[in-house]
């Protein structure tokens, strides 16, 4: 008994799909995050570089 065709009935489901995803980074907030890394590729962060960064962002 639908009185709408098939690509109508597609059209407002794609575009329901479209909003949905559109709307999906309003549900998770923000967390701030600092990356750290070097400035010259030879040179690999370790855990002394690390926790000296966690110190000073104390």
């Amino acid at each position: 008994m639908n009185r709408y065709p098939l690509w109508k009935n597609l059209l407002v489901v794609v575009v329901l799909l479209l909003g949905a995803l559109y709307t999906l980074p309003n549900f998770y907030g923000e967390s701030p995050a600092v990356q750290i890394s070097s400035v010259k590729a030879t040179i690999k962060v370790d855990d002394k570089i690390h926790a000296r960064v966690v110190e000073t962002l104390k």
